[in-house]
């Protein structure tokens, strides 16, 4: 017999099917490149993360030079290093 109650697959089905619809339509609306400078900062600092383990950028919008001569983005590091992994995956694809 069966452990689960119905009403508990019927939600994680209802579940399922709001996140696959929800990915369908988040992936229809991506726009696939950088539209504003915060984003390419954001993206630079995860390169230079992957590549070098330093969160120093190239000369952008949304940077600034610090007293050893390196250029750093504004933005925290939180959302480069949560992108790593994605990074990552995709950069033999590219």
């Amino acid at each position: 017999m069966d452990a689960t109650p119905r009403g508990s697959r019927s939600a994680s089905r209802i579940a399922l099917l709001v996140g696959c619809a929800s990915l369908l339509f988040f992936l229809l609306l991506q726009h696939g490149h950088f539209k504003g400078s915060d984003e390419l900062a954001v993206y630079e600092m995860s390169r230079s993360l992957l590549e070098n383990c330093d969160p120093s950028v190239p000369a952008l919008r949304h940077t600034e030079v610090r007293v050893d001569g390196r250029r750093f983005s504004y933005f925290p590091p939180a959302q480069s290093v949560l992108a790593l992994p994605l990074l990552a995956l995709a950069k033999p694809l590219s």
